[in-house]
C-alpha cells in the first residue's frame, strides 16, 4: 500500500535502554495483544505520541528503514485512526539493527510534541 522508505516507533527511555542492551525494541501490551509491532508513518508520529505517551516519560522516536524489516512489514488500514494506513511488523522481534536514527520528541507547552534532535544509528557506511 504505502511506499514510505521509513517507518517509526515511539519509545520511552526505558524501552530504548532495553533495546540497546538486547538488540531488540521491546514489545508493549498492545503489540502482544494484536500480534504485531505497532509502527507509524512519518505524518502520524506526533499524533501517535500525543495520543499514547505522557510527556513526563520523555518519549523519543526510532526511525526504521522499511526495506531492512522485510516482508514482515505490512501496511494496513486502521479504522480507529480515521482509516489511515499504518505499518505493522508481524515478527518475533523489532531489531535495533534496522533503525537508522533516534529522534528526540520535545513536549510543547500547549500539549503535543515537536521533533527535536536526530541522531543517526546503524549507518550503512560504518
Amino acid at each position: 500500500m504505502a511506499t514510505d522508505p521509513f517507518v517509526y516507533r515511539v519509545i520511552t527511555p526505558a524501552d530504548w535502554q532495553t533495546a540497546q542492551g538486547t538488540g531488540h525494541v521491546p514489545s508493549v501490551e498492545v503489540d502482544r495483544m494484536d500480534g504485531y509491532f505497532h509502527l507509524s508513518p512519518h505524518d502520524q508520529i506526533l499524533v501517535t505520541a500525543g495520543l499514547y505517551f505522557d510527556p513526563t516519560t520523555a518519549p523519543a522516536v526510532l526511525e526504521f528503514d522499511a526495506a531492512r524489516l522485510g516482508p514482515a512489514l505490512v501496511w494496513e488500514t486502521v479504522p480507529e485512526r480515521e482509516d489511515r494506513c499504518f505499518p505493522h511488523l508481524y515478527a518475533e522481534t523489532l531489531p535495533v539493527s534496522a533503525a537508522t536514527a533516534i529522534i528526540q520528541l520535545v513536549a510543547q507547552a500547549g500539549g503535543g510534541y515537536r521533533f527535536g534532535e536526530r541522531t543517526a544509528l546503524n549507518d550503512p557506511l560504518d
